[in-house]
């Protein structure tokens, strides 16, 4: 917010894993952000990604869990592999990884540490037999596939009635799959 470009009020967009992470911005509840517009994102981790009708996709799962932990570790070099070659190209071509927020640059450390602690969506495949089947503790309270992923937020985002929500989807994007 302490940027010379900035106003005070933020939106936040993004395309898949991005827009995931602008929907769980939106669930911090910050009174700067005006506006959130997910775009093509997997609504329901499960159903939407890791058996969309019913259907096991192991290795897509994990070709995707290796791209997220690739983003989450600003490592793009350790997407090549996990994504086809012409999209790793593009992606390499336009990305050059996070860029610290000026005035901010000690913060950037501390959440890529912070990301090594994130779960892995081949675990939450792994382990599950189903939906509603227990998959770990956290904090002493057990948690399903139900509990990752933005469905498991979305109460909180459209309980703010001051967050403007945009969102659209396409033919099998993961958002729409379930129609």
């Amino acid at each position: 917010l302490e940027q010379e470009f900035c106003n005070g009020k933020l939106g936040s967009c993004g395309i898949s894993y991005d827009g995931i992470a602008a929907l769980y911005l939106a669930s911090f509840k910050n009174p700067a952000l005006k506006a959130v517009a997910p775009i093509c994102f997997p609504f329901d981790i499960y159903d939407d990604m890791c058996a969309p009708g019913g259907i096991a996709c192991g290795g897509a799962i994990e070709d995707y869990s290796q791209f997220v932990k690739a983003l989450e570790s600003n490592d793009l070099s350790a997407v090549e592999g996990a994504v086809p070659e012409n999209m790793f190209k593009l992606l390499a071509s336009h990305l050059d990884g996070v860029m610290p927020v000026k005035g901010q640059e000690g913060k950037m450390e501390q959440a890529l540490k912070d990301h090594k602690g994130n779960w892995e969506m081949t675990s939450l495949y792994e382990k599950s037999s189903g939906k509603d089947v227990p998959l770990l503790t956290q904090g002493g309270q057990s948690m399903t596939a139900k509990d990752f992923g933005p469905v498991a937020i979305m109460d909180s985002i459209t309980a703010n009635k001051e967050l403007a929500v945009y969102t659209f989807g396409a033919w099998y994007d993961a958002g729409s799959v379930s129609g």
